[in-house]
């Protein structure tokens, strides 16, 4: 949360610093992302069916494309057959599954826009203010 007339400056408030990134952009490197290192970010194309998502497997079925919104891949699975991702949204957790959806997987027609944003190297900033 912002707040108006913050007292502390961006670098004596700052705990962690990314230090470089990756873009990876297929499946198979995007899976391997999040087993070992975890989430990452992405974006997911947003069509106006996707404001209503309540559960189950998400697939577009009315509505406009209303652009590109940023979320969090943590994961991924498969339910009768059909494959899918694991997203967490920043819409609070009253929106689909606690804040959570189900993306639906299909080669070579996907919701993920241009692939995901890794971190390469991740640090905690000292800070002695912060003591």
């Amino acid at each position: 949360m912002c707040q108006f007339r913050y007292p502390k400056k961006y670098e004596e408030d700052k705990i962690y610093a990314i230090s470089g990134y990756a873009v990876v952009q297929n499946e198979t490197a995007i899976q391997k992302e999040t087993m070992i290192n975890g989430p990452v970010q992405t974006c997911v194309k947003l069509y106006e069916d996707f404001n209503f998502y309540k559960s189950g497997i998400y697939k577009h079925t009315w509505g406009e494309w209303e652009g590109a919104h940023a979320v969090k891949l943590i994961g991924r699975g498969v339910e009768n057959g059909t494959k899918y991702w694991i997203i967490s949204n920043s819409w609070n957790y009253d929106w689909g599954e606690n804040g959570e959806s189900l993306l639906r997987r299909v080669p070579n027609k996907t919701y993920i826009t241009q692939g995901v944003i890794v971190a390469s190297s991740f640090r905690t900033v000292f800070n002695p203010s912060q003591q």
